[in-house]
């Protein structure tokens, strides 16, 4: 909108450029926006389209938070959500739960969840692993929760999975309250649509979203005295600032 070529752009206008967006955006939105713009700059540098990427040395606007804003649930309240699923044999039902259960229990992912297939639930004698596929590529086994595990093996009996459908979708879709699994994966929007319509059901908050269960998951493990450096390695996060940022035990929620 400024008319200037690509090769004109430098590191002060990219800078500028931030600092108009900043007037109107929220700081972790430019941030993101910036992160956009830089590998996007570092694409064109490494075509040959321009010698040097100017976004590289424009830093972000620093943020400084002790907690996250992802809604959680209150233990009574996750109690409540699973009760209202316990006990029922419809497919979905018990799909539904599991989904819940992998996101709670083992801080996962709604991306990694959708992204799973049969396979990638592995049962031992005593144990159970989870196989997911996070973004950037990374491949991630960890252990199932003793009710992941619980919960899947029931949803898996009831929908006919076994070893033999190894590289079909895990949590699968079933259109049309028809309560037949199509054979196809749900996707992240899906998924969301599950959360909404349990939570409702049961009366609580409707800001509570996929990313909640992730949330919620970490506060009550601290809360049982979990040692933080475990939650990091189960939530995936190189360094346990993060995982502290999803950590509410120092407040009690209110909506």
């Amino acid at each position: 909108s400024r008319g200037l070529p690509l090769p004109a752009l430098s590191s002060p206008v990219v800078a500028a450029y931030f600092d108009e967006l900043g007037e109107r955006l929220s700081p972790s939105s430019v941030n993101q926006h910036l992160s956009g713009v830089r590998q996007w700059l570092e694409w064109l540098t490494r075509a040959g389209v321009l010698p040097l990427n100017p976004a590289a040395v424009v830093r972000g606007v620093r943020l400084s938070r002790q907690e996250g804003k992802t809604p959680v649930l209150e233990r009574e309240q996750a109690r409540r959500l699973f009760s209202s699923l316990d006990g029922l044999e419809d497919v979905v039902v018990r799909r539904d739960r599991a989904i819940l259960a992998v996101m709670l229990y083992d801080f996962v992912r709604v991306g990694a969840v959708v992204r799973m297939r049969v396979r990638d639930f592995q049962e031992l004698e005593q144990t159970a692993w989870l196989i997911l596929r996070e973004k950037g590529g990374k491949e991630r086994r960890l252990p199932a929760h003793h009710l992941v595990r619980e919960y899947i093996r029931a949803y898996l009996d009831v929908a006919e999975l076994s070893p033999r459908h190894a590289r079909a979708p895990l949590f699968q879709s079933a259109p049309g309250h028809s309560k037949v699994l199509s054979g196809k994966p749900l996707d992240r929007s899906a998924v969301l649509g599950i959360v909404k319509r349990r939570c409702r059901d049961v009366g609580l908050p409707a800001a509570i979203c996929n990313h909640s269960f992730r949330a919620t998951g970490i506060t009550l493990h601290q809360e049982n005295g979990g040692d933080i450096e475990a939650a990091a390695r189960l939530a995936g996060h190189a360094d346990t600032r993060t995982t502290q940022l999803y950590n509410r035990t120092s407040r009690q929620v209110s909506w």
